[in-house]
């Protein structure tokens, strides 16, 4: 009797599954997303020789870059709009400077804390609405642009101050960071977290200007005087900056507006680079052109800061590796978290004589964006990819059912697989205008090849597309600089034709998707 009972127990032993740390299902990873600002694409040290980015260059190798990525709408507050809703600004409330969102409640970060992410927003903020609102938990943020050595603190984490009190704005927020995720570590190891840690730099200041910073990693405060040894400006030659090919452009193929618009003045008037800005009245010491020593000042006080920027982008990142910092990577969270890098638009620094973004070309509206996750393969990736692909991923990676009503695709799928399906074309929305930027409504879609932009009246002609007052067509393949307008060469007619269709397409697919639901509210649907 008692041989057939421990006979039975034994079977029963072999029936139940064995609930150990062997066993235990995987920790829901981390997502720590970084959102640098005025970023052009191209600047990282792995594309270009002209800047060194050794932490955005190791953080690539150990991904997926992508090379062909690109903003929805090249201006701040769109721009984080659209990641935050995964919406052009057109359907989400933002598509220009400051506006709230129209669905604060649908924003990707309600979703994953209602799931079980503790949600964090650290740096610049610059929408209408609050973060609070938008979902996050914890925030410690900056409102808009201004000083990156002196700005105020709208903050509820303990133990971060009211203000930057002289340090480098982004030396302060990467403390914040590494701050709150060695606490995180501590004290709720068991739940995962989203932190949106969102740079000002390479953004110019409220004076329009690149400050310097010092180099010292004791004592990241202002550089004094600017370009002297000690400072990262000094760690570039002038020499070594470029002037950019499409400087020589004539804007006579452009829309006319643009050739005394703030895009040219403001270069002057803010001298950007010295005195007299792009257009000063002399000819330079480098170069007998008027104009270009001044563009490759201000490129090598560009890359100056965000040289500034990335050693505190390799802080972060290294603390992943051992949160509390005590020698000992046995609290490591690097291998269970997600990296997320991206600009929020670009910036043209001389790019057909032009300053600040917004506009459809290429120095404006691309952007750097790189992946790194558990069981990533590292690769440069070419397919067209824009910032609200994030969204999709973001919830891809917690776990979630994607919502339909989303407009980007789950940029998780083409991180896994290159051969995935992918979209050959996207449309580029700036249909308000902006007055503060000097833009009239325009609108574009780009294909791998080719590039169709169309300047409208109003925004309301933009809406019905009516009213086209410019267009333009460029062949990115042979043209890339977009110097050559196509758009009135009978040769291109047929390409033409078919863009204007398949921008016109995309345009009444935007205005006529479904609007956002709550995830609280998703069952009714």
């Amino acid at each position: 009797m008692i041989s057939s009972c421990l006979r039975l127990l034994a079977a029963l032993a072999l029936a139940v599954p064995i609930v150990g740390p062997t066993l235990a299902r995987p920790a829901r990873p981390n997502i720590l997303f970084i959102f640098s600002d005025d970023h052009r694409h191209e600047l990282l040290g792995k594309v270009n020789p002209s800047i060194r980015t050794p932490a955005l260059d190791a953080l690539a190798d150990s991904g997926v870059r992508f090379s062909h990525a690109f903003a929805t709408t090249a201006i701040c507050s769109p721009a984080r709009a659209a990641v935050l809703s995964g919406l052009y600004g057109t359907r989400n409330g933002v598509p220009t400077l400051s506006d709230p969102l129209k669905y604060p409640a649908a924003t990707f970060v309600h979703d994953l804390a209602e799931a079980g992410y503790r949600t964090a927003q650290a740096g610049k903020w610059h929408l209408g609405t609050t973060p609070q609102a938008a979902g996050f938990a914890q925030w410690a943020r900056i409102n808009s642009n201004g000083s990156w050595f002196n700005r105020n603190i709208n903050t509820n984490i303990p133990g971060v101050a009211g203000g930057l009190g002289g340090t480098f704005y982004e030396t302060f927020m990467a403390d914040v960071v590494i701050d709150w995720i060695a606490d995180h570590t501590a004290n709720h190891a068991d739940e995962p977290f989203f932190m949106w840690w969102c740079n000002q730099v390479p953004h110019v200041d409220g004076s329009l200007k690149y400050p310097d910073v010092k180099t010292d990693p004791a004592n990241k405060v202002q550089h004094t005087p600017w370009g002297s040894s000690g400072g990262f400006r000094a760690t570039y030659d002038v020499g070594d900056m470029t002037v950019p090919g499409n400087w020589s452009d004539s804007l006579s193929t452009k829309p006319p507006y643009l050739a005394t618009s703030r895009f040219v003045t403001k270069s002057a008037t803010e001298d950007y680079g010295g005195p007299g800005g792009y257009t000063n009245p002399a000819a330079g010491v480098r170069n007998a052109t008027v104009g270009e020593d001044n563009v490759q000042q201000h490129q090598l006080e560009y890359n100056a800061a965000i040289t500034a920027l990335d050693a505190e982008i390799g802080r972060v990142l290294s603390r992943l590796d051992d949160p509390n910092s005590d020698g000992d990577s046995s609290d490591s969270i690097a291998n269970n978290t997600w990296i997320v890098f991206m600009g929020d638009n670009g910036w043209q620094t001389g790019h057909h004589k032009f300053t600040s973004k917004v506009l459809a070309y290429e120095e404006a509206c691309r952007i750097p964006l790189l992946v790194k996750g558990p069981g990533v393969t590292p690769r440069v990736e070419s397919k067209i990819t824009l910032n609200i692909d994030v969204t999709p991923m973001f919830y891809r990676i917690a776990g979630l059912d994607v919502p339909g009503y989303l407009q980007g695709k789950d940029l998780k799928e083409l991180v896994a697989d290159p051969g995935v399906p992918w979209r050959e074309r996207f449309y580029y929305e700036a249909v308000v205008d902006e007055s503060s930027l000097d833009a009239e409504p325009h609108d574009a879609v780009r294909t791998e090849q080719f590039k169709l932009i169309r300047t409208y009246a109003s925004r309301t002609d933009a809406a019905n597309n009516t009213n086209v007052t410019f267009e333009e067509l460029y062949d990115l393949d042979t043209d890339p600089g977009e110097l050559v307008n196509l758009a009135s060469d009978p040769a291109f007619a047929t390409v033409k034709g078919n863009l204007v269709t398949a921008l016109e397409e995309e345009k009444a697919a935007i205005a006529s998707s479904p609007a956002p639901i709550a995830r609280r509210n998703r069952s009714a649907e």
